[in-house]
């Protein structure tokens, strides 16, 4: 069984209306980036560690910035 871990959604910075379902779809796209990276040994870190969880922030604030 796998298991799934929480992260917690960072707080955009923005000023205009949040869409949740939109910030989902990035978050899954930037999952799959990160999986990838993963599986090919060219990514550093993984989504269920500490370092991994604020690389896959970071890089969601980016995208909603």
């Amino acid at each position: 069984m796998k298991t799934t871990t929480r992260i917690a959604l960072p707080k955009p910075k923005h000023k205009k209306p949040f869409n949740k379902k939109e910030f989902v779809k990035q978050a899954n796209d930037v999952r799959k980036i990160l999986e990838k990276e993963k599986n090919t040994g060219t990514g550093a870190y993984d989504i269920t560690t500490r370092a991994g969880k604020k690389r896959f922030r970071d890089m969601l604030r980016g995208l909603v910035e």
